[in-house]
């Protein structure tokens, strides 16, 4: 029984069991990696009574294998090509195995679930993962290794457990990205406390990215050219401005331009940079000028269109 040993396992067994707590974290799903299996049943007790769905691994190679699922489910729904950590590992897990068996105006602002083949239900967002230190062929510090080379999982939260105290083994966990770590054995309090802490801070970080998702479908439905820059280097641009300049997306467009004031055509009759000092912030400049004065003129393929520039102040750091 998952309470017995979840009792007996934990570091104060002589005290009666927490209570059932009202399900916190619905929806929430957990990636719990030990090659222990108590340790496994330990959390996935705990986790349950939270309202978390835990998928648990009982080695680092399954884990990824579970991630490169997720990750190939997720290719598939957004149709764009990326590397799997799958391929990467099937001959490290077969000798593992051999060894255990067009617009006039310019604004420039400054789950789907599934079931593996041993019938574990799997969910389409991992929110945190816990994961063993000391596992046999690739431990823990090489398996989070893998799976944050994916840009999709590098800033998913990593909890550690171990048995290790030493600040060696800690400082290493840190450095690979580990956002904390539990001493084993657990103590249920302290996880839940952590649980709790890490979910949350999780939680606001993917508002805060969903409130960032939800401004850019805003800015891409503009029918204006919509950027956002400091005068010298490009940080944000709308679908509009792409469509006129004709460049696929900002990394394609930084491939060859800085900045916007590369395509401002010579005409006295609108603002251009050698109407300023050379060295100047043409964005400083021209914010000194009238509106009516704040027009530029640019060029794309096949035809040349003013613009009038409306510049709103933002930290740009914190965009």
């Amino acid at each position: 029984d998952k309470r017995q040993l979840y009792a007996m396992l934990d570091s104060q067994s002589k005290k009666a069991l927490v209570q059932v707590q009202e399900p916190r974290w619905q929806g929430v799903t957990v990636l719990a990696v030990d090659d222990h299996l108590p340790n496994l049943l330990v959390l996935d007790a705990l986790l349950s009574e939270l309202g978390i769905q835990v998928i648990t691994a009982n080695s680092g190679f399954e884990a990824i294998e579970l991630i490169s699922k997720q990750q190939a489910r997720s290719n598939k729904t957004n149709k764009t090509p990326s590397q799997s950590l799958l391929s990467k590992t099937q001959r490290s897990k077969a000798e593992a195995r051999a060894q255990i068996t067009n617009t006039s105006s310019l604004l420039l602002p400054t789950t789907e679930n599934s079931v593996t083949e041993s019938g574990r239900a799997t969910h389409n967002d991992i929110d945190l993962i816990f994961m063993d230190i000391q596992m046999p062929i690739m431990d823990g510090y090489e398996t989070i290794k893998e799976i944050k080379k994916q840009d999709r999982f590098k800033d998913l939260p990593v909890v550690f457990l171990t048995a290790k105290t030493d600040n060696d083994s800690l400082i290493k966990g840190f450095e690979l990205g580990a956002r904390d770590y539990i001493r084993k054995p657990f103590n249920t309090k302290e996880l839940n406390v952590r649980v709790n802490n890490h979910l949350e801070t999780y939680k606001l970080i993917k508002r805060l990215e969903l409130s960032y998702k939800n401004l850019e479908k805003l800015l891409d439905s503009q029918a204006n050219i919509v950027i956002l820059t400091n005068g010298e280097e490009l940080k944000f641009a709308n679908r509009k401005f792409f469509e006129f300049l004709n460049f696929e997306n900002l990394e394609k467009f930084k491939e060859k331009h800085k900045c916007i004031c590369e395509f401002f055509i010579e005409d006295e009759n609108f603002f251009h940079l050698k109407k300023i000092e050379e060295g100047s912030n043409w964005l400083d400049e021209i914010n000194l000028l009238e509106d009516s004065q704040r027009v530029v003129l640019i060029k794309n393929e096949t035809k040349e269109l003013a613009f009038s520039v409306s510049i709103n102040q933002y930290d740009i750091d914190t965009m």
